[in-house]
């Protein structure tokens, strides 16, 4: 749901300039090949998102490293990723902590605000990563992303909701909406 919501939302904001983005996903415990679950597309659809052509992937070392930003759904998941590429810690976080972190740092750097889509959120990445340490420390769930495999579809709201809301905050740390 993460990887559909986000292309939408950029795309919708950004438009065109929206393609300069590579918006992917994968699973740390997931199995190749798996369709989108059902209650998960009905929920994205609720969002303007589709899940055509969805399959689901593992989460490859490869990807890690290419990635130039890692968002999680939970602090394991965040975890899993910096043991199996340690050089990605600097820019592996959860999305609510990384929404989080783009809320505070947006207000006192003009340069997020201006200029090509993906230097704006590479900005973002450099001033999160600096900040890391100075933000306060959150419980789990202030972080964490409920987990709604397995259960009703409100479920699936609800975490399409929390990842809503993250992705807005992270636009409105590079557009100043």
């Amino acid at each position: 749901m993460a990887e559909r919501l986000a292309r939408r939302m950029f795309a919708d904001r950004f438009g065109a300039a929206a393609a300069q983005l590579d918006v992917a996903s994968a699973g740390t415990h997931a199995r190749a090949g798996r369709p989108m679950r059902p209650g998960a597309a009905r929920v994205l659809r609720y969002f303007a998102a589709d899940s055509f052509g969805f399959v689901s992937r593992p989460l490859e070392p490869e990807a890690i490293e290419a990635a130039d930003l890692v968002l999680t759904a939970t602090r394991d998941q965040r975890a899993a990723c910096a043991t199996r590429v340690p050089l990605a810690v600097g820019r592996t976080f959860t999305i609510r902590q990384f929404a989080r972190m783009a809320a505070v740092v947006s207000d006192s750097t003009p340069e997020l605000h201006t200029g090509p889509l993906a230097r704006r959120l590479h900005v973002l990445l450099t001033l999160a990563s600096q900040s890391r340490n100075r933000m306060p420390v959150v419980p789990v769930a202030d972080d964490d992303l409920a987990d709604p495999l397995g259960r009703p579809e409100k479920a699936f709201r609800a975490c399409a909701t929390d990842i809503h809301q993250s992705v807005a905050a992270v636009i409105r740390a590079i557009t100043r909406d």
